[in-house]
């Protein structure tokens, strides 16, 4: 099986020692530590296509970012990164240069350098070991003095433990892990710029694995145009369902193939995406060392002033998408999250009073129903940013009535 392993020293720490700083200076009180990065399968070297898209190395480099961050919320200093790029775990025949690397420094408690390590990080143990056998050598190194530790995923791993869990739930737990892994590298990818990928959107060009084009990267010469006018149209003030009416009217269909709405006018231009942003589960992709959020690679058809003024628009119109607001303004590179709809969801009008003494008088949309255990969910929120107006009850049966009586808790 193709593949290379290397292991290096903290960058920091060499240019600490370069400056004539001592190994305890740089330490500085954290607990010396070690980092293993491990990919059985190298995206950038399973086809020449794939190549084209990827740069080699990409998931190795993404686990030793995630380490480090795991790192420093524990108060550990990474003395040496080592690497196995392109190597399982699961095969006993397969030698892991790296893995050994890492397991005589953990039971000699020194690298290869002479410098005190204590402790391992991995982004999860299945990047470590598979077998048995190996995990008998991990924790063997590391519990051969009591500070041994095993940090994986912002937690310390007992390996003292006895793992007595059936096949059944083994099963559930991969299942799990796998799904985790692929969330981490979707944002990690984010991160780097990376297209977003699922499905074509209306704009942009299909993937071409010939030429190595990605789906949603480059604009489409036909639909661009369309997606442009579009973005002004509604700037002007056009509504949603004016817009969707136009482009069936000229028989412009979706990139499904399908007529378009007033929602899907609007899902297409609130997207992030339309400015170079990405948002995963609701939050701004955000650059961790700036915290600016990360402009992506594709062509994108809307400066982010103009999508922020989209936001804005759906919103003053009572979409009902919208982070719950506490104080007037949402959390910082978090994006919205729909509101639940309810029977008076758009209907119902906010009557709090706002500092000038004017009413808010915004459309309110459905939230969260009171339960036995939180009986102080709002059922209504209002949609307007710089208000924080709620209800929990309704009396009032007419819109009419509601739209001249319904005030705030």
């Amino acid at each position: 099986m193709s593949g290379w392993s290397r292991s290096f020293l903290n960058p920091s720490l060499v240019s600490a020692l370069e400056a004539g700083r001592s190994f305890e200076e740089w330490l500085g009180g954290r607990i010396p530590g070690v980092d293993y990065a491990r990919i059985s399968a190298d995206q950038s070297t399973r086809s020449a296509v794939l190549a084209k898209g990827r740069e080699a190395g990409t998931g190795i480099r993404h686990q030793h970012e995630e380490n480090i961050e795991t790192a420093d919320a524990f108060g550990v200093a990474i003395v040496r990164f080592y690497e196995d790029n392109g190597l399982t775990a699961a095969q006993p025949t397969v030698v892991r240069p790296a893995f050994v690397e890492v397991v005589d420094a953990l039971h000699c408690r020194r690298t290869t350098d002479g410098h005190p390590v204590q402790a391992l990080v991995a982004t999860e143990r299945e990047r470590v070991w598979r077998l048995a056998a190996d995990f008998a050598r991990v924790r063997q190194a590391l519990t051969v003095t009591e500070e041994g530790l095993f940090i994986e995923r912002q937690a310390v791993f007992d390996l003292c433990s006895t793992d007595s869990t059936g096949s059944a739930s083994a099963c559930a737990e991969e299942v799990w892990r796998t799904k985790e892994r692929i969330e981490r590298h979707i944002r990690r990818r984010a991160i780097d710029g990376g297209t977003p990928g699922g499905r074509r959107r209306f704009g942009w060009l299909c993937p071409d694995p010939r030429s190595g084009r990605k789906i949603n990267m480059l604009r489409d010469p036909d639909e661009w145009p369309v997606l442009r006018e579009m973005i002004e149209s509604a700037l002007r003030g056009t509504s949603w369902n004016d817009i969707a009416r136009k482009l069936n009217a000229r028989e412009i269909r979706t990139a499904s193939g399908n007529r378009w709405s007033g929602a899907t006018v609007r899902q297409a231009l609130t997207n992030p995406v339309m400015c170079g942003y990405r948002a995963i589960h609701g939050q701004l992709v955000q650059d961790p060392t700036t915290g600016l959020p990360v402009v992506g690679q594709w062509d994108t058809p809307a400066t982010v002033d103009e999508w922020q003024a989209l936001v804005d628009l759906s919103r003053r119109r009572g979409a009902n998408r919208g982070t719950r607001l506490t104080n007037g303004s949402p959390p910082a590179g978090q994006e919205p999250r729909s509101f639940r709809k309810y029977l008076f969801s758009g209907y119902l009008r906010c009557g709090a009073r706002r500092d000038d003494g004017t009413t808010c008088d915004a459309k309110m949309g459905g939230c969260a129903r009171p339960t036995a255990n939180n009986p102080d969910n709002a059922v209504y929120v209002c949609a307007a940013l710089d208000c924080g107006g709620t209800a929990r009850k309704m009396s009032v049966t007419s819109t009419a009535t509601l739209r001249r009586s319904f005030s705030p808790c």
